[in-house]
């Protein structure tokens, strides 16, 4: 698996000063008939089991992706958004329900 960052989710890391970033599952709960939602979640730090994660490095960046994850041959890291309210994309990557 090849994993890319855009030019500006590298800077928004930077400045951050982040160089570890957990992609994990987070389940929401839903009030209505549909149950649990599968959202992406993104941490700064290493996960509490490391063993349950596979582990990469690009970019000077050590990236954690749970084995929940279906991930396609190349996984992107983005950001979207504008101002205060910008926040990292990925694509690449499937939920496994």
């Amino acid at each position: 698996m090849k994993l890319v960052f855009s030019a500006d989710a590298k800077e928004y890391l930077e400045r951050k000063m982040q160089n570890r970033l957990t992609v994990d599952l987070e389940e929401i709960q839903s009030p209505c008939c549909v149950g649990r939602l599968p959202e992406i979640k993104f941490t700064s730090s290493v996960p509490d089991k490391p063993e349950d994660y596979r582990s990469f490095s690009a970019s000077g960046v050590e990236v954690f992706i749970s084995k929940l994850l279906r991930t396609s041959s190349k996984v992107t890291l983005s950001l979207s958004g504008f101002g205060p309210f910008k926040k990292l994309e990925i694509d690449g990557i499937d939920l496994i329900l």
